[in-house]
């Protein structure tokens, strides 16, 4: 026998309703102490160390006033910071609580923290939580963001409760699929988001009505070791995080970035925005400074840390639990560690029985093996690959500059040269002048758009957005007045590689190209192995590892062998400033252009041979960093030679131009083919000539 489950009465209904409202309802608390609470803010570290106590309960090291400091000041700046810290050091906990301090002081209103792995990006979400639910002191004084948590932290039952003076809604909200906590009465929100995962549309609406975009993104380790390894997927995180994350403030809001991280390789993720123009670089070591005389093999310091290692593996083979290596470390120590000094004094194992932070930091360096310490705890990878043909070290390409300002040419210029390197995520392009003798000065250099944004932006094709791009491109370098002495020097010719987006960069050339005042140059390097200076396609005398070609349905572009012009150019960084085929940047002695050596450099000849053939090339690409300015500063070179310009001193004879006639602009008309209105279905015709006739011009007429 079933029984009819008894319908409440409206009373009963009436009487839970109320009660359910009652629960709902929160006071809204003052702070506890806001003197206390405005003085711990101005002082972030030690905002860290007392409302997040439990996180941090040893005494900060240098490693961590430094991160903390660069973290803090790119919230307050808006500026770009990176921090290498060694593994272990607690970073994911000093990011956390320092979005935390940003938001709850009001320095900003929804910073996000961006790490590698999803799991990680939950992690801190669970912690954000916690603290804003569990912490008595954030609570204390913090309690207008506190509040709703502390009732409940389920994302359903947020939604329901109520502020007591004013029976609004309270706003607080636990978005675990979106990563965000939002704060209640449009405080702010804090985000959580992976890297590997999707970055985009990271937005969120706020109790008060408004949109809060990110405006500080903290980058958490992002990279895996996979990922620090692979030189391909390097460059795809990076662009990645360029793409995407550093477009999530919005076109009208600058957003402050602070990485913390781990360098693995020499041109990893990490090494990349160490050495960024945009970012304050800061490298951390678990070791600030090695024992005296440790470089040398042979130095008593040296010779006493091997034996304790010996005794370090034979105690522990014997499982005395490192006895023997705590007792040859108390005997010499003081020999031992003379000189050393560590960045976090209170790194070592208690319960071990470590002596101190020196003794951990060595039983890791033996233990690990100099490679994977050097890198994981050093933040300074050992190189590895073949040896190089010669040596073209980055600091000296970096610092290599002539003493003139920027956009200013030396008295003895002669021409000025232009490259444009594109990609979807910026062109990047470089102007320089050159002398008779072939001596280059590189007087400016960029990435446009800047800024972090995309050549192509999201959502639109590539061709659409080269199209747009490259009048922008055109419309910046004519405002770009490069200075000899009281004159304007005009630009002789402007190189544009064609090897992206091929068939587009030729229809902007056809077309706004065309009437530009600038001498566009269509540009494309091919191997020594693919280049061939004969054929039907070759338009006159072939020049120096260069000629002009004829390519049909396109249009005409300087062909070059980018193997030998870059052999050319790498050199030419270790030749005196002035001398024949030298290079060099602008500004003043102390200038440094990390960026832009690091595109040059990258790129390392380990093998060069002559054949029957010709010369064969083989190059090593160094993991991470991409060889964008080394090609930018290639093709200054080649334009260089285009003019006619040659290490003699003797200006070469130019190339033989064309046999067809250049007419004027007026003079032409486009012609549909076969109804056809893309650049390559048409043609020009001649509208008027002499004694009246008119004839076609095959191909599209250069002005070179």
């Amino acid at each position: 026998m079933t029984t009819k489950k008894k319908t409440p009465s409206p009373r009963a209904n009436e009487t839970r309703r109320k009660r359910r409202a009652a629960a709902s309802m929160i006071e809204r608390r003052k702070c506890a102490n806001r003197r206390r609470r405005a003085k711990l803010e101005a002082a972030p570290a030690d905002w860290l160390r007392y409302y997040l106590a439990p996180a941090f309960p040893l005494p900060f090291g240098d490693v961590h006033l430094r991160m903390i400091e660069a973290a803090a000041r790119a919230v307050e700046t808006g500026s770009g910071m990176a921090c290498a810290a060694p593994r272990g050091t607690g970073k994911s906990t000093v990011l956390s609580g320092i979005a935390l301090w940003a938001v709850l002081s009001g320095r900003c209103r929804f910073p996000i923290v961006a790490g590698w792995a999803h799991a990680a990006a939950r992690r801190m979400l669970r912690k954000w939580v916690a603290t804003l639910a569990e912490n008595p002191r954030i609570q204390a004084d913090y309690p207008e963001a506190t509040g709703p948590f502390e009732e409940s932290t389920h994302a359903n039952r947020l939604k329901h409760i109520f502020w007591e003076d004013t029976g609004e809604p309270t706003g607080a909200d636990v978005q675990v699929v979106g990563g965000t906590v939002v704060l209640p009465s449009g405080l702010g929100a804090l985000g959580a988001v992976s890297i590997s995962g999707n970055t985009r549309g990271l937005s969120i609406g706020l109790p008060d009505g408004s949109t809060a975009r990110p405006d500080v993104l903290f980058l958490d380790d992002p990279q895996s070791k996979e990922v620090a390894e692979s030189p391909k997927l390097t460059r795809q995180t990076v662009e990645k995080i360029e793409g995407d994350l550093f477009s999530v403030a919005g076109p009208d809001s600058r957003l402050a970035v602070m990485c913390a991280c781990t360098v693995v390789a020499d041109g990893d993720v990490a090494t990349h925005f160490l050495t960024h123009p945009d970012f304050e670089g800061v490298r951390v070591g678990q070791v600030v400074r090695w024992p005296e005389g440790w470089e040398d093999a042979d130095s008593p310091a040296r010779a006493l840390w091997d034996e304790w290692n010996k005794a370090r593996v034979a105690g522990l083979a014997n499982h005395d639990g490192g006895r023997a290596a705590r007792g040859c470390y108390k005997a010499h120590a003081a020999d031992m560690t003379a000189g050393m000094e560590g960045s976090w004094p209170e790194r070592y194992d208690k319960k071990r029985g470590d002596p101190d932070a020196m003794f951990a930091a060595m039983w890791d360096f033996y233990r690990l093996g100099e490679r994977a310490f050097m890198a994981e705890r050093q933040n300074q990878p050992l190189a590895t690959g073949e040896a190089s043909v010669f040596e073209l070290p980055q600091n000296h390409v970096a610092g290599k500059v002539n003493g003139l300002a920027r956009r200013i040419a030396g008295e003895n210029a002669v021409g000025l040269v232009g490259m444009v390197d594109l990609n979807a995520d910026g062109a990047r392009w470089a102007l320089a002048t050159c002398t008779n003798s072939a001596a280059l000065a590189v007087v400016d250099y960029g990435i446009f758009p800047g800024g972090g944004r995309m050549l192509v932006e999201p959502g639109e094709s590539e061709a659409v957005g080269l199209m747009r791009g490259l009048s922008g491109l055109d419309a910046t370098l004519q405002s770009v007045a490069v200075m000899r002495g009281e004159t304007r020097m005009p630009l002789d010719v402007v190189l544009l590689d064609c090897g992206w987006q091929m068939q587009t960069v030729f229809d902007w050339l056809a077309g706004a190209g065309r009437v530009s005042p600038l001498p566009w140059c269509a540009s494309r390097g091919w191997g020594s192995r693919n280049y061939r200076p004969t054929g039907k396609t070759v338009i006159g005398r072939p020049g120096d590892g260069w000629h002009v070609a004829d390519w049909q349905r396109k249009g005409r572009v300087l062909v070059h062998d980018a193997d030998g012009w870059r052999l050319r150019q790498q050199k030419g960084w270790l030749l005196p400033i002035g001398a024949p085929e030298s290079l060099c940047l602008f500004g003043s002695p102390g200038t440094r252009h990390e960026h832009f050596a690091n595109g040059v450099v990258c790129e390392r000849l380990i093998a060069h041979v002559q054949t029957d053939a010709g010369p064969l090339y083989k190059w090593q690409l160094t993991p991470g960093l991409r060889n964008d300015w080394g090609d930018v500063a290639t093709g200054l070179c080649v334009a260089a030679s285009r003019l006619g310009i040659s290490p003699t001193g003797a200006r070469a004879v130019p190339p033989v131009r064309a046999r067809r006639k250049v007419y004027r602009q007026a003079d032409l008309r486009w012609v549909p083919l076969g109804g056809g209105q893309s650049a390559s279905s048409r043609q020009i015709v001649r509208v008027g000539g002499e004694n009246g006739k008119s004839g076609v011009v095959i191909g599209r007429p250069g002005r070179w």
